[in-house]
């Protein structure tokens, strides 16, 4: 074989090597894209509805509206726990359809929708009931605080999901560059 013939075969087989790198990269690059747009969907619904959750539940939310209803007798505080259980709820079902769950999250959100119930039932003895303020409170009381642990882990959850999807972010980026370096 001639100096030429082998010179122009090793610079069809170097062009040939990129050319499948490049591939390699480009179906990398396409498939890493999806992946992250994926996991950050899920992530956004998830930390969505853990906001719509909190909002309904929290300060001014359902556990106020119950507190101010045994305090005032107000039936617009009524209205406003059944607008606040209402927007709980589709927060919890909203995530429920985000995507793929892990046992702990659907034990916590099945627990966060235990504390709606039960405040739930608080409400409806509160306004079936001519007991005084105090006492009433005593009777319809509710221990929240293992429910809003689980409404808590479920919000820190999402933020470990945050990092991962940083730290899948880099390590994609750290590839390609490596791709990138290996072809130039």
């Amino acid at each position: 074989m001639r100096v030429h013939t082998r010179l122009v075969l090793i610079n069809l087989i170097g062009v040939l090597c990129i050319l499948s790198g490049s591939a390699g990269l480009v179906i990398q690059t396409r498939q890493f894209r999806a992946d992250w747009q994926t996991l950050q969907k899920d992530v956004e619904v998830k930390s969505e509805s853990l906001e719509r959750v909190r909002g309904a539940i929290g300060y001014g939310g359902m556990i106020h509206a119950v507190k101010n209803y045994v305090l005032r007798r107000d039936p617009a505080y009524v209205e406003l726990f059944e607008t606040r259980v209402s927007n709980a709820r589709a927060g919890i079902d909203a995530y429920r359809r985000s995507g793929s769950l892990s046992e702990p999250e659907r034990a916590d959100l099945d627990r966060v929708s235990e504390l709606i119930d039960r405040y739930e039932h608080a409400m409806e003895q509160a306004v079936g009931s001519n007991l005084e303020s105090s006492r009433l409170d005593a009777l319809i009381r509710v221990d929240d605080a293992p429910y809003l642990a689980a409404l808590d882990r479920l919000l820190q959850g999402v933020g470990r999901q945050r990092l991962r999807i940083a730290t899948d972010v880099d390590a994609g980026l750290a590839r390609a560059g490596v791709w990138g370096a290996w072809m130039g």
